[in-house]
């Protein structure tokens, strides 16, 4: 590393020198870092603002006091902004006024307990009356126990909340305030109820209690402590929420609302009540031996008074110091005079306060009778680059220099010089040429201050990412040195090893094509990471690198970084110094210079779209707005489908779905959480400048008709098809993976319709029988009208299954087959490995087809795919049992195992002539069907439905669904019905017989042959 690590501040001066906390400041740092400001008057009553100076300011504050009003200065402003150093600032003037030896300077910092501050506040009073009243304040702050005050406190606060809600609720109905403040009353008595709720603070509350007592009575390093914030209302994850009582948990319900808005107003209605609250649990009156801390005070002034002094309050911020709020608002407004008489000694207040305090406390705004605003808001951009070049310059001198020197020059300045802005002299080390050269491309501020490690661009670019909001400057000293400062000076490690600076965080990154060159360049990934960040703070994030850049190469060279512009790219001149007149005698000649050779001019890139602006600003936490994101998905689906064959995939018909791309963040509108996702960039990481480059291509052609053919399309398309390889590999396992379970809804669908028809009788083979998913399936007849509902819905489902199965065997074979090109009709193979994978996968449980098909199923088929779901084909199985235990047990009593069917036909068939020559014949009995119905029974094929009948097992409910579906439909309903009507049709016949008692001896034969029959049926009439 050069000798110009020399200016770059140590990391012990920084941590010395780059503080942001008013009061830590040694008052020699504060002075040295300190810029004039420009403030706003902001009067009481108009609301007008003027311009006005910090001198202004101490003016207004050393005004004289002939009048007998206290003397008030408020400093408002934004948190952050510099209220406490101003108030710092305006010690320090004190301590080198005029009047100084006349003053007693009472300075209160924000972080003070309450115990520091009484004591601060009496200490004027000095000797054995101030010893007293410290040990006694001692002694009841030593003796307070955090949970007994805890409990107190929470007790106390609940007594103010009622207050504040019945106040407020008195102020509505006399319109003294407007009448939109219902939630505020409703939220008070619901924030009391938590509060005082005993469970609430054992679970958690109790330690936001303690948080608020102990950061009171010891002080803390952060005023947060004080303070209540919506998290202090917040259960945590493992509270036993339902054991809270009813009117809590309604509490709690109510502040969770709106993604828990109300929780913040709730912390701000605490807040206001914290005062008081505090004060009761302190009881500073019993402290004081029955004196408040008011009269103390007017007794150290009627005690000044005798000296002809005056007391001086500096605090640093009221709102910080709950507990004893109003006793200071009291004594800061406690005038000098009563009754025309000079009764105490005038007091002068500074007080510091964050916006939204005073307007709420109407007599002091009164008495302030103006607002000193430090703005944050509503600046120019220029200005506000201006000041924080001009910080920084302050603090880098400063930290260079080291506390310890600063302290000793700000010793030799003489006790009465007014002018403290320019005691500290700019650092100046000796370096070598080249550094020095290097140190002046990085420039000065308007002070004279060398900026190195920064550069105005840098400043401006690392400042605006820390501070605006919505693309506007909030201008906040304390963000920026914590954010920039420090953050950028402590990797002062990684300059003296040439890496600096260090990579970028996520949601910053060059534009697309400058990453993409920087790629090309084939740097190594950590100097690719040091140039990007150069590029993007210190070069002001240029959109190419073939244009001039509006930074130094000795910035770049200062660093120990590659040069990234291209040879048409002229690197940018140091910046001009303002060098010493030269003298015309001792000037040498010029020596004479080759004629410049002429410069290629790189016409700058053409201006952005919205399209390409969006893409630019995507980040990890930098969601794209919905038309946009459309677009993105849009284009990428439309070029993956112009690019796959998707029939060599044997993924016929396919096509992508812009529905399948998921867009960082995750909450991005309309992101896929199901079926096919497809990440366009790596969630949590900054967007590759690739997927950028690339969607920019495709935006192009698109624009041009989907075609490369237009000036840059060559580069335009070697970019998308590198984005579009990104995708493609897992897209297709995606849709392969996709297409195989698939495979598996209909082998699994028409598995369960071939057992449900018969086509099949093993129920769980080893492996899938294509003859058997793809054998047609047989001729199905409506149900009839006269049939229980179990039956009709068995009937009912097998005419579904014949009616969807030819579709669905379609669908089978499209995913499948392999077909000759894309249009051809003619399986000529099938991919029996993805059937073989199907099947040996989990059984689906939904049955539906998600990818694209060559046809769009028919309502019938998606409705028989329906029925085949393991939920639906339950209730299936559960009818089928009904309908068999309805028939099947007549089928099986009908005849005996040793039945002898031949004879048995030839007697039936002798009765039924005789039934007929005898004239016995019964009118209501069709002879025709009953013939038939004896030839049907007689009829050697139906020896299989009777012994199945007989040897038949119901499969257990605990078998898979395809076990149940064989067991139940081994006796195929159809049949089975036609059986047991023919059946049932013969015993009514002979029933119909028995009654016709006029019958002769030949008869009586016949008719032992229907007694015999009717026994060995046994079956209840339908």
């Amino acid at each position: 590393m050069s000798e110009l690590i020399s200016y770059w501040p140590s990391a012990d001066h920084v941590r010395e020198c780059l503080r942001t906390e008013a009061e830590t400041i040694d008052e020699a740092l504060l002075l040295a870092v300190h810029e004039p400001v420009s403030l706003r008057k902001r009067a009481a009553h108009t609301g007008l603002e003027t311009e006005a100076t910090e001198r202004e300011l101490l003016n207004e504050l050393m005004r004289p006091s002939d009048d007998g009003s206290a003397v008030l200065v408020a400093i408002t402003g934004a948190s952050g902004v510099g209220k406490s150093h101003m108030v710092k600032w305006l010690g320090a003037q004190l301590l080198r006024h005029p009047q100084r030896d006349r003053l007693v300077i009472v300075t209160i910092p924000k972080t003070a307990s309450l115990r520091q501050v009484v004591e601060r506040m009496l200490e004027p009073l000095g000797g054995e009356a101030y010893a007293t009243i410290k040990r006694d304040l001692n002694r009841a702050v030593d003796a307070m126990e955090e949970n007994r005050a805890a409990e107190l406190l929470a007790a106390t606060l609940g007594e103010e909340l009622e207050s504040f809600a019945h106040n407020l609720q008195e102020a509505v109905q006399a319109n003294r305030v407007a009448r939109d403040q219902g939630a505020r009353i409703n939220i008070a008595r619901k924030v009391r109820a938590i509060v005082r709720d005993a469970q609430v603070r054992d679970c958690w509350f109790q330690k936001v209690l303690i948080r608020i007592i102990r950061s009171s009575l010891e002080g803390t390093g952060d005023p947060a402590d004080r303070r209540f914030h919506a998290r202090d209302l917040e259960p945590p994850p493992d509270a036993p929420i339902n054991e809270f009582p009813h009117e809590t948990n309604g509490a709690l319900n109510l502040l969770a609302r709106n993604d828990g808005a109300d929780r913040e107003r709730a912390a701000e209605i605490l807040q206001e009540v914290l005062d008081p609250a505090l004060r009761s649990v302190f009881g500073f009156t019993e402290t004081f031996r029955q004196k408040t801390i008011q009269e103390v005070v007017d007794d150290i002034r009627r005690h000044l008074l005798k000296q002809e002094r005056e007391l001086v309050l500096l605090i640093e911020d009221l709102a910080a110091l709950a507990g004893i709020q109003q006793p200071l608002l009291d004594i800061i407004i406690a005038e000098t005079d009563e009754k025309g008489e000079r009764v105490r000694a005038p007091i002068r207040t500074a007080l510091a306060v964050t916006d939204g305090f005073l307007p709420g406390r109407q007599t002091l705004l009164t008495r302030a009778k103006a607002e000193w605003v430090l703005p944050s808001e509503g600046l120019s951009d220029e200005f506000v680059v201006s000041r924080l070049v001009e910080l920084t310059g302050r603090y880098l001198n400063a930290a260079r220099w080291g506390l310890k020197e600063l302290r000793k020059r700000y010793a030799q300045v003489a006790p009465d010089e007014r002018d403290l802005y320019h005691w500290v002299p700019g650092f100046d080390e000796t370096l070598d040429a080249t550094a020095a050269d290097h140190l002046a491309h990085f420039g000065k501020s308007h002070a004279g201050h060398a900026l190195y490690p920064f550069t105005r661009t840098a400043i401006e670019s690392l400042g605006g990412h820390a501070l605006k909001r919505a693309g506007q400057w909030v201008f906040n000293p304390r963000a920026f040195i914590n954010e920039v400062l420090q953050r950028t000076l402590s990797q002062r490690s990684l300059a003296e090893q040439g890496r600096f600076p260090a990579a970028l965080p996520n949601e910053q990154r060059v534009f697309a094509d400058v990453g993409m060159d920087l790629g090309y360049m084939g740097l190594a990934p950590a100097a690719k990471s040091q140039v990007e960040a150069l590029l993007f703070h210190w070069a002001g994030n240029p959109r190419s690198l073939a244009v001039a850049p509006p930074v130094a190469k000795g910035v770049f060279d200062a660093f120990g970084a590659p040069w990234p512009f291209g040879a048409a790219a002229q690197p940018r001149p140091a910046p001009l110094r303002p060098e010493p007149r030269p003298d015309p005698q001792t000037q040498p000649r010029p020596i004479p210079q080759p004629e410049p050779r002429p410069v290629t001019t790189v016409a700058p890139p053409a201006a952005l779209s919205e399209f390409a602006q969006a893409l630019e600003s995507w980040g990890p936490t930098t969601s794209l707005v919905g038309r946009v994101a459309n677009r993105v998905r849009k284009l990428l689906a439309e070029a993956l489908n112009q690019r796959i064959n998707f029939d060599l995939m044997n993924l016929h018909g396919g096509s992508v779905e812009p529905t399948w791309f998921w867009l960082p963040p995750s909450k991005t509108t309309s992101n896929p959480s199901l079926g096919i996702i497809i990440k366009v960039a790596p969630e949590a990481e900054a967007i590759p400048s690739l997927v950028v480059t690339g969607l920019r291509a495709l935006d192009r052609w698109e624009a041009h008709a989907k075609n490369w053919r237009y000036d840059g399309a060559e580069d335009d398309c070697a970019t998308a098809n590198a984005l579009l390889d990104l995708y493609e590999t897992d897209l297709l396992a995606q849709m392969s993976q996709r297409a195989e379970q698939e495979v598996g809804v209909l082998a699994t669908v028409l598995h369960r319709q071939a057992l449900l028809l018969g086509l099949s009788r093993k129920a769980e083979p080893e492996g899938p029988r294509i003859d058997e998913l793809m054998a047609p399936a047989p001729e199905q007849r409506p149900a009839p009208i006269d049939v229980n509902p179990a039956v009709r819905g068995v009937l009912d489902a097998r005419m579904e299954a014949v009616a969807a199965r030819p579709a669905l065997q379609e669908q089978l074979r499209y995913r499948l087959a392999c077909y000759q090109g894309s249009a051809g009709r003619q399986a000529l193979a099938i991919d029996p490995l993805r059937l073989k994978n199907a099947w040996k996968a989990a059984k689906p449980t939904r049955m539906a087809l998600t990818l694209n098909s060559k046809e769009s199923l028919t309502p019938v088929a998606i409705s028989g795919m329906e029925r085949m779901e393991d939920g639906s084909a339950t209730q299936l199985i559960s009818r089928l049992k009904s309908a068999q235990e309805a028939c099947r047990p007549r089928v099986a009593a009908a005849f005996e195992p040793d039945h002898a069917r031949v004879a048995w036909r030839t007697q039936l068939l002798q009765t039924l002539e005789m039934a007929r020559t005898l004239s016995l014949w019964p009118t209501e009995c069709d002879e025709k069907r009953v013939r038939k119905a004896i030839e049907d029974l007689s009829a050697e094929s139906l020896e299989t439905v009777f012994n199945r009948a007989r040897a038949f097992t119901a499969p257990g409910e605990d078998k898979s669904i395809e076990v149940q579906l064989e067991g139940w439909s081994a006796l195929q309903l159809p049949k089975l019905l036609e059986v047991t009507a023919e059946v049932d049709l013969l015993v009514h016949f002979f029933d119909a017989l028995e009654r016709r008692k006029q019958v002769d001896t030949s008869g009586d034969e016949a008719l032992k042959q229907r007694t015999a029959l009717i026994s060995s049926l046994n079956i209840e009439e339908a």
